[in-house]
């Protein structure tokens, strides 16, 4: 009798470029050797496979901590291009963060940047930030200006005194820039997103030099898929027979999560990984005819 409570996959890199959309460009949150070890051996033994290419996945500054000021910098629902200098969603989904992560996977190298002017660069100095995590909304990013200096050294932030230049240094279309940039920029002076239907308060226009862009990509923060279980946590085989005495739980179970990850309520992995622990101690006992 076993019991696989091995977690997922989110740290193998070739599982994420096989089942995953955005692949080997997706880093690990926390890096933690989670590699689908006990997923793998379960499907040696016949266990199916069931809902793999799903991630609990977020937008931020790769390689920057969560604390940071250029971390949050980068992570406000201002003007998001991809690296084809064009717009590619409704930034305010940024509150739904697996719907931004889904958006951002979608662009080539799963990878963007958040753009802004020196006026909202002030804005985010005296009124503070819209969107937070570890800074909660409203506070005030007094440190920006070192905290963009240092994120130019370490290639997670470009500036320019024109967008021209913003775009030489982003390495993205000029013509296609600026039109994404006027289109945006008419948007935000009607008080209305007549492309993506944006919350109007997160419109802030791009016109005013120096220009800023940060790097955003995505990260897992765990996978969601693996072995198939039934409702007792009995792992299946591919016809959905019981394999007798094998039992998989949490980020090791596959299929509870659906197509994606689902912000309906907070802990949702958490609350799965304790209560399917609870069904499987349940199960096993039985099988044990205890």
């Amino acid at each position: 009798m076993v019991i696989i409570a091995s977690g997922g996959y989110q740290d193998n890199k070739e599982w994420l470029e096989k089942y995953c959309k955005g692949g080997r460009f997706i880093s690990a949150f926390i890096p933690s050797k989670q590699t689908g070890d006990g997923i793998k051996m379960a499907w040696e033994v016949g266990a199916a496979p069931e809902g793999m290419g799903i991630l609990q996945a977020y937008v931020l500054v790769i390689g920057e901590d969560m604390t940071t000021q250029l971390q949050h910098a980068g992570m406000q629902p201002y003007l998001w291009i991809n690296q084809h200098g064009e717009r590619f969603c409704d930034e305010g989904i940024r509150w739904d963060f697996p719907m931004a992560a889904n958006a951002l996977t979608r662009q080539t190298g799963a990878t963007g940047f958040c753009l802004f002017d020196e006026n909202t660069k002030t804005y985010l100095k005296e009124q503070g930030i819209d969107y937070g995590e570890i800074l909660v909304p409203t506070t005030k990013l007094t440190e920006i200006d070192s905290e963009i200096e240092r994120g130019v050294k370490e290639g997670k932030a470009f500036q320019g005194h024109s967008l021209k230049e913003l775009a030489e240094k982003i390495n993205v279309d000029f013509k296609k820039l600026q039109a994404t940039v006027d289109e945006y920029n008419a948007c935000c002076d009607k008080h209305c997103d007549f492309v993506f239907a944006k919350d109007r308060s997160y419109l802030q226009p791009v016109r005013t030099p120096k220009f800023y862009a940060i790097k955003i990509g995505v990260s897992a923060l765990i996978s969601e898929g693996g072995i198939k279980i039934n409702y007792k946590t009995e792992v299946l085989d591919k016809e959905d027979k019981v394999v007798p005495g094998l039992y998989a739980v949490g980020c090791s179970a596959g299929g509870p999560i659906g197509e994606t990850y689902p912000l309906d309520t907070t802990g949702g992995s958490l609350s799965f990984a304790v209560n399917s622990g609870r069904m499987a101690g349940e199960s096993v006992l039985n099988y044990l005819g205890k």
